[in-house]
């Protein structure tokens, strides 16, 4: 059985939450001196603590949409469908990523609410972690989601073959050194693969062909 047709959505949603959640905790200064990680973090404690929460909900999103990604693209891998249980399994190595990377951030944010404060080196080493999670971490796990579902592309009608391509060196770049970037584009291919399924997946299409031709 097929997916209803609003949780293909929950890709999109997951995208909105999560680069908003992040704008929220984040300073716009990259590695900021110390003393500006602490005065950020005691100036924007209900803010951190917000966004960390919608940054949270993100990751249930994520997870969700992986499990219906996974479901829609097994129908055209047929098979014993290993390229779908990748894109699945990416999304949950990239949930348990985005979960670490928000809860360094309520931790963060806890301390500074508390009586005694946060010193300046436990702000620091948290600020720093949130930054590795976010944005040379969490890249190498999406990559296997982003990587399996270029080959399902290129080998199916699921999606053109040139969104298989673009999908392919996306993926390679989430590998580089330069990851922090690319994953930014991550996020935009998100959305646009859930915005898609969604437009695609019509009242009339056949049960048996799960989304239908999404390549037309």
């Amino acid at each position: 059985m097929r997916p209803a047709r609003f949780e293909y959505l929950s890709g999109a949603l997951a995208t909105v939450l999560m680069v908003g959640g992040g704008f929220m905790v984040s300073s716009t200064e990259y590695l900021p001196p110390p003393d500006r990680v602490l005065d950020f973090l005691n100036q924007n404690i209900d803010q951190i603590f917000a966004g960390s929460y919608l940054g949270l909900l993100s990751s249930v999103l994520l997870i969700w949409f992986a499990g219906v990604l996974r479901e829609s693209l097994r129908a055209y891998e047929g098979g014993t469908g290993r390229l779908s249980n990748l894109v699945f399994g990416g999304g949950v190595a990239s949930t348990i990523m985005l979960t670490l990377a928000f809860a360094t951030r309520i931790a963060a944010a806890m301390r500074a609410y508390s009586d005694s404060g946060i010193s300046v080196q436990s702000a620091v080493l948290l600020n720093d972690l949130w930054s590795t999670l976010m944005g040379n971490i969490l890249p190498f796990t999406f990559a296997v989601l982003v990587t399996a579902c270029a080959v399902i592309a290129i080998r199916t009608d699921a999606f053109p073959t040139w969104f298989g391509r673009v999908s392919a060196l996306l993926a390679v770049g989430m590998i580089t050194p330069w990851n922090y970037i690319f994953i930014m584009f991550g996020m935009v291919w998100l959305l646009v693969v859930s915005l898609w399924l969604y437009a695609k997946a019509k009242p009339d299409v056949a049960e048996d062909r799960g989304l239908g031709n999404l390549g037309q």
